[in-house]
């Protein structure tokens, strides 16, 4: 009984303190479209402020998280794990050319350089260290900050889309169908207006029906026990569907 009160105040705290965030959407929407339109590339990090502006939203998408039982040590542990991989991603260059292995080499082997694997072995992201986590346990919070940004990597590999613009914009519509990050709607909206090669409202609907459709394991499954798994064979097992 207590379990279920502790869990309930937590909710109740994360949409009160949330809601609170929703001022970025009225007062810092100008700047950031400015700064963010005037950069050719999807992946420019202002984009990034906006993230939480729907976060009161985002409640429902950890209820989804807890319904679940996706736990704060599962995440942060495979959070771990898949960072511990990238690493030493080299050993996965020997394996079978359409193993999720080789495919995670591939994709992470270029970037690695750029990643600060260092804080990872230590526990802690760029943006909020162990200690931190240590005080503020919640799903919401390790889910967002630390596991999504690798979680949306690894889907880049699993869906086979790019990472130039019309990549990104349509994997984080897909994303949108598996796991809903409402903040993510701006840089999508504000991307299919930009780039007009993008078939922005039709491609995107597309692409969140298809997320929907993938399997909700995406968000349970521990990625490096797949390393030796053929690609097409888990791109079937998670009912991954593409435009």
């Amino acid at each position: 009984m207590i379990s279920i009160f502790q869990n309930l105040f937590k909710y109740i705290d994360l949409f009160v303190s949330s809601t609170v965030r929703i001022y970025r959407l009225i007062f810092l929407f100008p700047v950031y479209s400015c700064l963010w339109l005037r950069n050719t590339k999807f992946n420019s990090n202002y984009w990034g402020m906006y993230r939480n502006s729907f976060a009161p939203l985002d409640f429902f998408n950890m209820l989804k998280l807890y319904k679940l039982k996706v736990n704060d040590r599962d995440l942060y542990s495979r959070w771990r794990r898949l960072y511990k991989a990238i690493k030493y991603c080299e050993k996965y260059a020997n394996y079978s050319k359409n193993t999720f292995g080789y495919k995670f080499y591939e994709y992470f082997s270029p970037m690695k350089g750029n990643i600060d694997l260092l804080n990872a072995e230590k526990g802690q992201s760029f943006f909020i260290p162990h200690y931190y986590l240590k005080e503020n346990q919640s799903t919401w919070k390790v889910f967002h900050i630390y596991y999504q940004p690798l979680l949306h990597d690894i889907l880049h590999i699993l869906t086979g889309y790019d990472t130039d613009v019309d990549g990104e914009l349509n994997i984080f519509a897909w994303q949108q169908g598996v796991s809903w990050v409402p903040g993510d709607i701006i840089p999508l909206v504000a991307g299919s207006i930009h780039f007009k090669k993008y078939q922005s409202l039709k491609d995107m609907f597309k692409n969140y029906r298809m997320g929907k459709k993938a399997s909700e394991e995406l968000l349970t499954v521990d990625f490096t026990e797949l390393f030796e798994e053929d690609i097409d064979v888990l791109r079937k097992r998670f009912n991954i569907q593409t435009l």
